[in-house]
This record gives structure tokens, C-alpha cells and sequence, in this order.
């Protein structure tokens, strides 16, 4: 078994891409998927739990949070879909609820998009809130944090969506007011397939997510987790 992506892993998943209804495809590729796809990306994350787990108290770095190759019987998608052309991995801590995201770190490898990213994607009003509040309250943090030279090199800049107005109750001219636009707070790349490939790649990932590190410690710190209350 392959310890690097390779040209089979993405043999895989055009093929895959190709017979998406057909599970007894996958049932004769599963060899192929189990070598070539499961194989590197579990090799990955456990490289990635050595390297930061100390640096991400509270999100489990395991193999686990891997993606299934085929969907569940009562998950299928309307279109009949049931083999996946793709391999992600979403790690983050468990949420208490359904109605949130948790900060986190993502990867997604497939036959037509690579992509890497971390933060929160769609924060519930509650997060919402309270990432205001610590904004405003000390707008000089998130700024060095983002601005920072190595993590704006590796990660540009906040991607998703913007407020087409600005949110009431807040200065538009305070400072820190300019990430009040962001509906979401997340940043995310593209990778090119040679850059999958390259025998150095887990080394590269590894490295950006580093450079992401402080980030999502202050992202976890400030939005936390929120715990349902059980009815008395």
C-alpha cells in the first residue's frame, strides 16, 4: 500500500466519477481504493495527529473522520448517486448541537476539485455574536492573526460570503469593523493535482495547518461549544 497519493488515486476517482450509481463497480475497485485512496490519506492524518495534535487540544486528528467511499442506503442524494469520486476529512470537535459548525480543518481530494481550509463555515447567530463582540472588544488580535506575513502568504484572505449591509448596532468606521462584513469565517485553497502528487505533500499540509494553528485556537476560544440542555 501506497503512503503518497499517486496517478491510481486519481485513476480512482474519475472512474469512480464515472460509475457513481453502481456499487458492484466499486465492490471489483475496492482494491484499488483501498491502496491507493485509504491507505495515503489515513498515512496523512496520522502524520498530522503526530505533528499537531498538541496544537489542536480537543480536535481529534484520526483516521475515522475520513469520508466513506460509497453513500449509506438512507443518505443516497435524489439523483441516485452512490459511489462518491472523492475522499474529504473534516476534523473538528464534536458539536453539541445540530444547529452549529465547529472550527475546524478540511480536506477534500476528488476527480475535480482539491481543496484545503480551516475556520468556521456558517457560524449559527450565537457563534455570531460572540465572535462580534471579541472583535470589537480587541479588533488588534484578529488583525495580527490574519495579517501575520507566513499565514497570509499560505492562506490569503477570509473567503465566503459578505453582508450586502453592515450589521446594525455596530460603527462601520471603529476599527475591527471591516470583519463585520464576513458572514463566514473560514479560508480555503486550491490544490493542483501536481501538488498532490508531490512525495513532500503531507509535508506541505502539515506546515500550513501549523501556520492555521493560532487562528483556531482563538476561533474555539471565542465562539466554544455549545451544549444542549437536556429537558427536565
Amino acid at each position: 500500500m501506497s503512503e503518497n497519493f499517486n496517478r491510481k488515486t486519481f485513476e480512482y476517482f474519475e472512474s469512480a466519477g464515472k460509475n457513481r450509481k453502481n456499487l458492484k463497480w466499486f465492490e471489483k475497485n475496492k482494491e484499488l481504493y483501498e491502496e491507493n485512496v485509504k491507505a495515503p490519506f489515513t498515512y496523512l492524518i496520522k502524520k498530522m495527529d503526530l505533528a499537531l495534535g498538541s496544537q489542536f487540544p480537543g480536535i481529534p486528528v484520526l483516521p475515522r473522520k475520513m469520508s466513506q467511499p460509497f453513500y449509506r442506503e438512507e443518505f443516497i442524494p435524489e439523483d441516485g448517486t452512490v459511489v462518491k469520486n472523492k475522499c474529504s476529512a473534516f476534523l473538528s470537535e464534536k458539536s453539541g448541537s445540530k444547529f452549529e459548525w465547529n472550527p475546524g480543518l478540511y480536506l477534500t481530494l476528488s476527480s475535480e476539485e482539491n481543496i484545503m481550509g480551516h475556520g468556521l463555515y456558517r457560524p449559527s447567530s450565537r457563534q455570531m455574536k460572540l465572535l462580534r463582540a471579541h472583535i470589537m472588544k480587541d479588533p488588534a488580535q484578529i488583525s495580527r492573526l490574519m495579517k501575520f506575513g507566513k499565514f497570509r502568504e499560505a492562506w490569503g484572505e477570509l473567503q465566503g460570503e459578505k453582508f450586502i449591509r453592515f450589521p446594525k448596532d455596530f460603527n462601520a468606521d471603529e476599527k475591527g469593523a471591516e470583519f463585520l462584513w464576513h458572514k463566514q469565517f473560514y479560508f480555503q485553497k486550491s490544490l493542483t493535482r501536481k501538488a498532490v502528487l508531490d512525495r513532500n505533500f503531507s509535508e506541505h499540509v502539515i506546515q500550513d495547518f501549523k501556520l492555521a494553528a493560532p487562528y483556531i485556537s482563538w476561533m474555539r476560544e471565542t465562539v466554544g461549544v455549545y451544549i444542549r440542555e437536556e429537558a427536565g
